[in-house]
């Protein structure tokens, strides 16, 4: 792939493309910074689409509007009504609530607890022999509105169900549906996004408490040894007691997907024996999260202080190597909760705390920041000064 197409670039933002087309065009983004602006623009314009997890309730007057349709159809398959207005008439409206119905005069019919008798007639042959039988449409219209208990009603179960039975039971269950369904995926959606908040104010908490035992900074990364990667935050809250417990590094908005959370000990990484063993533990030591690299200052390393920055990310759900400045998929890859430096929590949908990338630093690089406003979120796994190294 020479240049990708405004479609290749679409369906890597989308995550449309084939593991070999997404990776090829990963490299070309890296490669080429207009690339990712062009992405970044892209994104922007299908920022509205975001909206739709917001669940949107029934529009004014539907339950009415859905009475008038009933009534009005069912009158006009009856054949027997004389007035042609569509809006519901007073004595309609008693009857789809179960109050009495409406009966067609000329016929006078009346209910009784056996079967339907004319008013005038005394006897069953009379009925039988004077009285002429109801057209179907006319019955149907009286069962639809009658108020009989249920179990006359099913003294009349040669009728069946209409095709307006089943029309209407149909559009209500879709319209229950499509009202419903929004919303419990939008309450799930919400409800995760509260739980991963959660657990990072946990984490949060505990490393304030470390900061406060070590001159007002937070966990500092090592920069050389089995302990010289991002996830070293982990291990050290463990190993000092600070950790509430190993389930606060799981997000809950990866569902079934979201690790085991079993944090290693300090004593355990140092005492790996083999480089496998080493990158699993690297792999368990922040979970599903991510931390910040700190940065450099007159080239050298700067553990970030407890400042009480409000623009400043300390941790964030950990990002994606395969999506556009490296968002994180924790939660469908509609965002990644943030947790400031100050301790507040904020829902970021673009990768971006006002101008600062939250993935990279200003050298578009996973590394330590290039100065102390530059934050840079890494997972576990990643050794921030292999990378500075190699692009010295």
């Amino acid at each position: 792939m020479n240049a990708p197409s405004q479609e290749d670039l679409l369906g890597y933002l989308l995550g449309a493309l084939d593991a070999r087309e997404q990776e090829q065009v990963q490299q070309l983004v890296d490669q080429h910074p207009q690339l990712e602006a062009r992405l970044l623009a892209m994104k922007a314009a299908l920022a509205p689409l975001e909206q739709v997890n917001e669940p949107v309730g029934p529009p004014p007057g539907l339950a009415r509007r859905c009475c008038q349709f009933v009534a009005v159809s069912a009158r006009e398959a009856s054949g027997s009504f004389g007035d042609s207005n569509p809006e519901l008439s007073e004595s309609d409206a008693r009857a789809v609530t179960g109050r009495p119905t409406w009966q067609p005069a000329e016929a006078a019919w009346q209910p009784t607890d056996t079967a339907w008798q004319p008013a005038e007639a005394s006897t069953e042959s009379a009925f039988a022999t004077t009285s002429p039988q109801p057209a179907k449409s006319s019955r149907l219209a009286r069962r639809f509105f009658s108020s009989a208990p249920a179990g006359e009603a099913h003294a009349h179960s040669e009728w069946g169900w209409s095709v307006m039975d089943v029309v209407c039971s149909c559009a209500a269950a879709l319209l229950v549906g499509a009202l419903l369904i929004p919303a419990l995926s939008a309450a799930r959606f919400s409800s995760r996004s509260v739980a991963c908040q959660n657990n990072l104010r946990s984490v949060y908490n505990s490393l304030t408490q470390y900061a406060d035992a070590n001159a007002g900074r937070f966990p500092q990364i090592p920069e050389a040894g089995p302990l010289a990667t991002a996830g070293c935050v982990g291990p050290m809250l463990k190993t000092a007691g600070l950790l509430e417990n190993d389930k606060v590094f799981a997000c809950a908005g990866l569902g079934k997907s979201a690790s085991q959370a079993r944090i290693p000990m300090t004593s355990e990484v140092l005492a790996a024996e083999n480089s496998e063993e080493l990158q699993l533990y690297r792999q368990q030591m922040l979970g599903d999260y991510g931390y910040t690299l700190g940065y450099l200052e007159n080239g050298k390393y700067a553990a970030v202080k407890n400042l009480g920055r409000s623009n400043y990310v300390l941790l964030a759900d950990a990002p994606h190597n395969a999506t556009p400045s490296r968002t994180s998929r924790n939660h469908g890859g509609w965002g990644q909760n943030c947790v400031m430096a100050d301790g507040s929590i904020q829902f970021n949908r673009t990768g971006f705390i006002g101008t600062d990338a939250i993935y990279i630093n200003d050298r578009n690089v996973v590394a330590p920041g290039v100065g102390p406003l530059d934050a840079v979120v890494a997972p576990g796994y990643v050794e921030p000064f292999a990378t500075w190294i190699c692009i010295q």
